[in-house]
């Protein structure tokens, strides 16, 4: 789910596997929540563009005021993790 953390103006898109659970821990500690490092608790207590009705959802999206976050991983580097991972072990296991 998209993010967003109004007091620092940020709207921000996890991606499944880039740091998402780490971005979301950091949006927390900077709401001031002290259990910000649990990890099972990542989703607690943040808001979501969902969280809005439509027109607030769409004045947020197209608002200069706001900063949107998303971090992507080099499609290289992500290519050899999935082929190590799927190849290589498969290979160990094989044998």
């Amino acid at each position: 789910p998209i993010v967003v953390a109004a007091p620092y103006n940020m709207v921000f898109f996890p991606i499944t596997g880039v740091a998402d659970v780490a971005w979301r821990c950091l949006i927390r500690r900077l709401l001031g929540y002290t259990d910000w490092d649990n990890s099972t608790r990542q989703f607690d207590g943040l808001t979501y563009l969902a969280d809005f009705d439509i027109p607030t959802a769409s004045s947020t999206m197209s608002s200069n005021n706001f900063t949107r976050v998303m971090f992507v991983r080099n499609p290289l580097h992500r290519i050899q993790s999935n082929y190590m991972k799927l190849v290589m072990d498969d290979e160990k296991n094989n044998h």
